[in-house]
């Protein structure tokens, strides 16, 4: 079985998901992986926990991350670091994301963007394991409607997902198991990859200097990102 692990970024413009999907033996290098780079940060720096990989803070030097305030070489080291891990796990990248403002005009009741953003990530994932003949696990990270979700989720199983090109989502097997990132190497690669990602497609009044990080970044997960499209409704 598959494990799709997913988690989201955006601004008040556009919304993303991501998705990392990989078999049972990639996720467990993945994690071995990521938890090596962790606990390497946290000796070398003598802090009393392994960092949680989380992409805003670490370019931001917040949180686990605040030792690191203002050392932008350093924070683009260590996320290249991770973004290598992802592509060398083998795992496959998946983005989906929507433009708000046209969600918003186009529908009297639109659904919320995460909620389209994560069942088009689903769509695709769900035409990829099925060719397979695989099922596929989700994890994602604890959100305030995560019960709205799996219900929806739990609909699509059974009946098409909306639009001209809907499908029922055969391979999802049972509800998103929804965690605590902090726990979670595979949730915490989703959400570095799909900061970035976001950065890259929409981050055009950044500063040179952060346009270029991205680009290096994007590029450090080259081919395992497989599918990647914002929806213009």
């Amino acid at each position: 079985m598959f494990r799709l692990f997913i988690d989201e970024s955006y601004q008040h413009d556009h919304y993303y998901v991501a998705g990392v999907l990989l078999d049972e033996e990639q996720s467990e290098a993945l994690e071995s992986r990521l938890d090596e780079l962790g606990e390497n940060l946290r000796i070398r720096n003598g802090w009393e926990t392994s960092p949680e990989f989380h992409g805003h803070a670490l370019m931001n030097g917040l949180d686990d991350w605040k030792d690191l305030h203002g050392k932008f070489g350093a924070s683009i080291s260590i996320y290249q670091k991770v973004m290598h891990a992802v592509r060398n796990s083998g795992a496959r990248v998946y983005l989906e994301g929507v433009d708000v403002a046209r969600l918003n005009a186009r529908y009297k009741y639109p659904d919320s963007p995460h909620e389209v953003a994560l069942r088009h990530t689903l769509e695709r994932v769900n035409e990829y394991c099925v060719l397979q003949g695989e099922k596929c696990k989700v994890i994602a990270d604890m959100v305030p409607q995560q019960e709205d979700f799996n219900e929806a989720i739990q609909g699509f199983t059974r009946v098409a997902t909306p639009g001209f090109l809907g499908q029922k989502l055969h391979a999802i097997d049972g509800d998103i198991e929804f965690v605590d990132s902090r726990h979670s190497r595979g949730v915490q690669s989703a959400d570095m990859c799909v900061y970035i990602l976001r950065r890259h497609r929409e981050e055009t009044g950044a500063s040179a200097s952060a346009q270029k990080a991205a680009r290096r970044l994007v590029k450090s997960l080259g081919d395992a990102v497989v599918h990647q499209r914002k929806w213009l409704p």
